[in-house]
C-alpha cells in the first residue's frame, strides 16, 4: 500500500488529476495508491483566512485589511504570499493546521470522524479478517510531498495503531520544520528505524533555476 500525502497550495482538480495519473501505474506494480485529499488551495486558504478574520480571536485592523485589498489587485499567478509576508504566513498557518485536525481525534459534526481516524478505523477492520499468510503480505509505504510531511507527522502515531507494518518513509521536499520533526517524529524513529525517511530535494542550483 502506498499513502500518499500531497503538498501544498493544491486545488481539489489538481489532486484528482494526480491520483489518476498515479493509479494504473501503481496497480500494475503491485502497489495500491492511498491518496488523502485536503484542502490547500491558494484561494480555499485565502477565503478561510479572511473568514476567520471576522469569526476568531484574531481580528485584523482596518488598516491591514486595506494593505490586503491594496495587495490583493496586483495577484499574478498565485505569486500573492510573495506580496506581503503576513498574507504569506496566513496561508502557510492555515495549511499547517489543516495537516494537523486531519488527524485529531476529536469528533466534529456529530459522530463523524476525522479523515485519519476514519482510515485508520477501516484499515484496523480489514487487517483483523486477515490471517497471518495473508498479514505477511502486507506493507505500507509512505509518501509525503511538501507540506504532506507536516500532515504524516500528525497522522502517524494513528496510523501505526492499525498494526500493518510501516516499511518506508519518503519525503519530497518536505516542508516540515526541524522543530516539529523532533517533538513529533523522531521518538517514533527511535521505535522503528523503519520510520526513518528518504529525503529527495532539488540542488540548490535545480531550486535557482525551477520556474513556477
Amino acid at each position: 500500500i502506498m499513502l500518499y500525502l500531497h503538498g501544498g497550495l493544491n486545488s481539489e482538480k489538481e489532486v484528482a488529476r494526480r491520483i489518476i495519473s498515479f493509479k494504473q501505474v501503481c496497480l500494475d506494480n503491485n502497489i495500491y495508491p492511498v491518496h488523502i485529499m485536503w484542502e490547500t488551495d491558494f484561494w480555499t486558504s485565502l477565503k478561510n483566512n479572511l473568514f476567520d478574520l471576522f469569526t476568531g480571536d484574531d481580528r485584523a485592523s482596518a488598516d491591514w485589511l486595506s494593505k490586503l485589498r491594496d495587495a490583493t489587485l496586483e495577484i499574478k499567478d498565485r505569486t500573492f504570499e510573495l506580496t506581503a509576508s503576513r498574507p504569506g504566513t496566513m496561508l502557510w498557518d492555515e495549511m499547517k493546521e489543516n495537516a494537523q485536525l486531519a488527524s485529531k481525534k476529536a469528533v466534529y459534526e456529530g459522530d463523524k470522524k476525522r479523515a485519519i481516524i476514519t482510515l485508520a478505523d477501516k484499515g484496523c477492520a480489514a487487517w483483523s479478517k486477515l490471517d497471518s499468510t495473508d498479514k505477511s503480505k502486507w506493507e505500507i509505504h509512505i509518501v509525503a510531498h511538501s507540506a504532506g510531511s507536516i500532515f504524516i507527522t500528525y497522522a502517524l502515531e494513528t496510523l501505526l495503531e492499525i498494526g500493518i507494518p510501516v516499511k518506508s518513509v519518503q519525503f519530497l521536499a518536505p516542508a516540515i520544520s526541524i522543530e516539529l520533526f523532533k517533538a513529533r517524529f523522531f521518538p517514533l524513529i527511535k521505535q522503528d528505524d523503519n520510520l526513518r525517511p528518504t529525503i529527495y530535494a532539488l540542488s540548490d542550483k535545480g531550486e535557482r533555476d525551477d520556474d513556477v
